[in-house]
């Protein structure tokens, strides 16, 4: 079992270097791939990693106790969970990265072009964010039955995959087809994760959760909405005014956006309040 944790782990440590050697033909792609790498992070380490890391004791506590309606009721509050904080960070990090990026890391020589490249591979990564914490939900349920190779298997597909589609989409897109190929592997993986649990009777969406997911989905559409027409709105204010004012601006727009998407999914009842304290009591 140890074996095939660490070939797995092995297996991400040459995906990304075989990544990065893929990079280092274009100049500049590797440390364009690290900056936008690093407003993915965010999201995934508070979000998916936290959740895989109070899953799997959780869910090994109740797999010994044979008690199969508390494991699907872990599994279907995690997947609500996570898919309520990462699908509006994955939109809001698409709907505005040129924004962001600009402010965070455009003077000296990381200029607009730069950013503008930097923008268009972090749009790409947000649309895998949901697939890298689905991930995270689902390998514990592996995990905690002591069923190591499967997601180790996965974690080969993953890496086949997105080695292929970055030498395919490398030459045309540049460092922006690395980003798609990281994406596409990493549904891959969450799909073949999610298919197995579920052809194996270990895992089915209950109709409430899928209901939740659906109103997250939609609230999370609302804010990227929001977002659009703030963007459109302030236009050039968000990426070509002064430093203090593009961060009051983009701030403020992040903030009111965030209050809209909360607003909607307590409403609803999308999500828990009470969960969303305990998490916040958590973190």
């Amino acid at each position: 079992l140890f074996r095939s944790t660490a070939i797995a782990g092995g297996i991400t440590q040459i995906n990304l270097l075989v990544g990065q050697i893929i990079a280092s033909a274009q100049s500049g792609a590797i440390a364009i791939m690290n900056y936008a790498e690093r407003l993915m992070q965010l999201p995934l380490g508070i979000i998916g990693i936290s959740i895989g890391v109070v899953l799997l004791p959780e869910l090994s506590r109740a797999l010994a106790a044979k008690d199969q309606k508390e494991v699907s009721a872990l599994q279907n509050r995690s997947l609500e969970f996570g898919l309520g904080l990462t699908v509006p960070a994955a939109v809001g990090l698409f709907m505005i990265p040129l924004p962001l990026v600009a402010l965070l890391y455009e003077r000296g020589a990381f200029d607009r072009e730069t950013s503008e490249i930097t923008a268009h591979v972090l749009a790409a990564f947000a649309i895998g964010l949901p697939s890298f914490v689905l991930i995270k939900i689902f390998q514990p349920a592996f995990y905690a039955r002591e069923d190591m190779r499967t997601p180790m298997w996965f974690s080969g597909a993953n890496a086949v995959i997105n080695i292929v589609l970055s030498l395919l989409l490398f030459p045309i897109y540049g460092v922006v087809g690395l980003a798609v190929a990281t994406t596409i592997a990493g549904w891959t993986n969450a799909f073949l994760l999610a298919g197995t649990l579920y052809i194996s009777g270990q895992f089915r969406v209950a109709a409430k959760t899928a209901r939740n997911i659906l109103l997250i989905c939609l609230a999370s559409l609302v804010m990227g909405a929001m977002l659009f027409g703030g963007n459109a709105w302030l236009g050039v204010q968000l990426t070509d005014s002064g430093l203090l004012l593009r961060f009051s601006l983009i701030g403020a727009l992040i903030a009111a956006a965030v209050l809209v998407y909360f607003a909607l999914v307590i409403v609803t009842g999308a999500l828990s309040r009470q969960e969303l304290r305990n998490a916040l009591r958590r973190n």
